[in-house]
């Protein structure tokens, strides 16, 4: 439901470029924008920018429905494993780019993280073989029941996962680790940025 709104949002926008400017287009919108929240049919953040230039944001419903936290324009919502896609296509446009080498050691890039995560390369933590370990299994129920209430930073996460030893030495061959990329993806919102 919610990519078919934001579809029909862009349809607006791209259909009412060409018949309106500056405040007519950020009316319609605003009211479409209403609408589907009124309707139940859309919780969420929106903004939609038109040459570079914000041409209309709005938040509706709740960003924690259980707490009734209210969405804002800044929430930060949680995207769990979608994460793993947008943290390997980053690295690897760092990669084409010549700013890293997937050889590199996660320690080159995200220096604060546990000795025995350092040595692991950003090749086998991309393909899960790295061995750092899941944070779930590093925490009690209680525990994982209030960080799924309030979210945890990457940050947190490294620290749970911290608790544990590596599940097995970083190899060639691995499986599916749900939480071997965090330190990727902190390392990419982080320590990254100093490689562009």
């Amino acid at each position: 439901m919610q990519g078919m709104f934001a579809r029909y949002l862009l349809a607006i926008a791209l259909f009412s470029a060409s018949l309106a400017t500056g405040q007519d287009l950020h009316s319609k919108l605003q009211k479409a924008f209403e609408f589907q929240c009124k309707q139940k049919l859309f919780m969420g953040a929106v903004a939609i920018k038109q040459k570079g230039a914000t041409v209309f944001e709005a938040a509706c419903g709740f960003a924690n429905a259980e707490w009734q936290v209210p969405n804002a324009i800044d929430t930060e919502f949680r995207i769990g494993s979608i994460t793993k896609q947008f943290t390997a296509v980053a690295i690897l446009l760092l990669h084409q780019d010549g700013k890293l080498e997937l050889t590199d050691t996660i320690g080159t890039w995200v220096p604060d993280l546990p000795q025995s995560w350092r040595s692991a390369t950003l090749h086998q933590l991309l393909t899960h073989t790295s061995g750092i370990p899941n944070c779930t299994a590093a925490v009690n129920s209680a525990e994982l029941k209030r960080l799924n209430r309030l979210g945890a930073t990457p940050r947190e996460l490294i620290d749970l996962a911290n608790r544990t030893p590596l599940m097995f030495p970083p190899r060639i061959e691995g499986f599916i680790q749900q939480h071997g990329v965090h330190p990727l993806g902190n390392g990419n919102r982080e320590s990254c940025r100093h490689a562009l």
